[in-house]
């Protein structure tokens, strides 16, 4: 499976989003590490980049995530539906 990239370039986030995609990335790296079979590494590392450029969106059907808490899902549909 191959890892495209999901940024879009835009310089346009909003800083409430950023400590969502922190804590969105902080909880892939715990999940990953308490249960491996949880996320694929190309999830976490999209999940990574998504918010380390402050990307408002995040393409869920291309994140390989095997498990993710229905808040997350919904915040996610969210923040996608508003893009």
């Amino acid at each position: 499976m191959s890892v495209s990239g999901i940024c879009t370039g835009s310089s346009s986030a909003n800083p409430m989003e950023d400590g969502f995609y922190e804590a969105l990335a902080n909880w892939a790296k715990s999940e990953k590490e308490n249960n491996p079979e949880a996320l694929t590494v190309e999830a976490v590392d999209k999940i990574r980049r998504c918010w380390k450029c402050s990307q408002p969106i995040l393409e869920l059907s291309n994140l390989g995530l095997k498990t993710l808490p229905a808040e997350v899902i919904g915040d996610l549909t969210n923040l996608e539906e508003l893009n």
